[in-house]
C-alpha cells in the first residue's frame, strides 16, 4: 500500500511540474525539455500503479517511459549551458535511446502476445535492454558531468545553483545504486525497496530542478549588496553622462526633459546588463547587436546607443569582447585549468577559434593568452616563495 501511495505522489508531483511548464509564457528550451522528461516519470508512474492490471496494454504505456535519463541529459545541459545547450546531435542520441526503449517494450508486448517461449524475440530483447542500459549509465555519468562543468570559476548563485544540483542528483544517484543492495532480503523484496527508493529520490530530483530553473530563468531580483563590475561602470558612466549636462547647460537642472531619457536609457541599460551577466549569453559564439535587439524586441540603434552612452563602448563587438576577455582571464588565472589548450579557454569563452580570441586578447591585455596565464603562474609561485 505504501508503495502504491509513493508511487500516486511521483505521478502527482511529475503531472504538476508537467502543467507548470505549459503554463510559462515565455517558454525556452529548458521548459521544454523539463515538460518531456516529466511526461516519461509520470508514464512510469503509471505503470508501476497498474502494473499487471493493465495486461499488455503496460507495454503501451511503457513506450512513454522512452526519455527519462537521457531526458534528464538534455535538461541538465539546457540548464547550465547557455550557448549551444542542444545541438542536433544531442537531440539525436537522447532519441535513440529512447527508440530503443520503445523497441523493447514492443518486443515485450510481442513475445506476450504470442505467450511462447520465442527464443529470437527473447535474445533480441536481452541485447536491446543491454545497449539500454548501457547508454543510459553513459547518459547519468553525462549528466553529472554538465553540473561539474564549471563549478571551480562558477561565482555565486551559479556556484551554489551547481552544488545544489549535483547535492541533489549525486545523492539520488547513490541512494538507488547503493544503498539497495545493502540490505540482505530476498530478491522480490529488493525489487520492491528499490522501486520505492526510485520514486522518493525521482520526486526529490523533479522538485529541485523545479527551483533550479526558477531560480535561474525567473528569479530576477538581487541582493542589494551585490554590486556586478557591469553595473559599477554603468553606474559610472551614467552619472559622468549627468555631470556633463550640468555643466554644459547649467541654467537646465531644472525641468530638463532630457532626465526622463536617461531614466529610459538606464533600464535599458539595466536589461541588457541582466541579460548579458546573468543569463551569459555574452558566452554565445557569434553573438550579435541584432540577437539582443530581438530578445529584448528594441531596435538595433537603441541599444547601440545604450552601449555608447552608459556603458563606454565603442561598439557593440568590443562590449561583448571585454565580458569575453575578463571570462578568459578568469579562466586562465585557475590552477584548476591549467592543463585546459588555449584554444578550449577562447572556446568557453565565447569566441569562435583560437585566431580571434588571441588578437582580442592581445588587444585589450597587451599580451597573449599564454602569456598572460605564465605571467600569473610566475606572480602566484613568487608570492607563495616568499609567504
Amino acid at each position: 500500500m505504501e508503495f502504491i501511495s509513493l508511487q500516486g505522489a511521483l505521478l502527482f508531483v511529475s503531472l504538476s511540474m508537467l502543467m507548470s511548464q505549459l503554463l510559462v509564457r515565455q517558454k525556452q528550451t529548458v521548459h521544454l525539455v523539463f515538460a518531456i522528461f516529466c511526461g516519461s516519470i509520470a508514464m512510469m508512474a503509471a505503470k508501476q500503479i497498474g502494473d499487471e492490471q493493465l495486461g499488455n496494454y503496460q507495454y503501451i504505456v511503457g513506450m512513454g517511459t522512452c526519455a527519462t535519463c537521457n531526458g534528464f541529459w538534455l535538461v541538465a545541459r539546457a540548464l547550465f549551458r547557455d550557448k549551444n545547450a542542444l545541438k542536433l546531435r544531442h537531440i539525436f542520441a537522447a532519441s535513440l535511446v529512447g527508440v530503443m526503449v520503445i523497441a523493447g517494450q514492443a518486443l515485450s508486448l510481442a513475445q506476450s502476445v504470442n505467450q511462447g517461449d520465442n527464443t529470437v524475440l527473447l535474445n533480441s530483447q536481452t541485447a536491446l535492454y543491454s545497449m539500454v542500459n548501457l547508454l543510459s549509465s553513459s547518459m547519468l555519468v553525462l549528466t553529472a558531468w554538465e553540473g561539474c562543468r564549471g563549478l571551480s570559476y562558477a561565482k555565486g548563485e551559479q556556484f551554489w545553483q551547481r552544488v545544489l544540483f549535483l547535492s541533489s542528483y549525486c545523492s539520488a544517484l547513490l541512494v538507488c545504486s547503493v544503498l539497495a543492495n545493502l540490505l540482505g532480503t530476498s530478491e522480490s523484496a529488493n525489487n520492491e525497496f528499490r522501486a520505492v527508493l526510485a520514486a522518493v529520490c525521482a520526486i526529490q530530483i523533479i522538485l529541485v530542478t523545479q527551483v533550479l530553473i526558477y531560480w535561474r530563468f525567473h528569479a530576477k531580483t538581487k541582493s542589494p549588496h551585490t554590486v556586478t563590475a557591469l553595473e559599477l561602470h554603468m553606474q559610472e558612466s551614467l552619472q559622468d553622462s549627468q555631470a556633463n549636462d550640468v555643466s554644459a547647460h547649467p541654467e537646465s537642472i531644472k525641468g530638463d526633459c532630457s532626465q526622463f531619457e536617461n531614466q529610459a536609457d538606464l533600464a535599458m541599460a539595466q536589461k541588457i546588463q541582466h541579460m548579458l551577466e546573468q543569463q551569459d549569453i555574452y558566452l554565445q559564439t557569434n553573438l550579435k547587436v541584432a540577437d539582443l535587439a530581438r530578445a529584448m524586441k528594441v531596435s538595433e540603434y537603441r541599444i547601440s546607443r545604450v552601449m555608447r552612452m552608459h556603458f563606454k563602448a565603442r561598439n557593440f563587438n568590443q562590449l561583448i569582447n571585454e565580458m569575453r576577455i575578463e571570462h578568459a582571464k578568469t579562466l586562465l588565472e585557475d590552477p584548476h585549468n591549467s592543463h585546459w589548450p588555449i584554444v578550449v579557454v577562447g572556446l568557453e569563452s565565447g569566441f569562435a577559434s583560437v585566431g580571434p580570441f588571441t588578437r582580442a586578447f592581445k588587444e585589450i591585455c597587451g599580451q597573449t593568452p599564454n602569456q598572460y596565464r605564465l605571467q600569473r603562474q610566475m606572480q602566484t609561485s613568487t608570492m607563495q616563495k616568499y609567504s
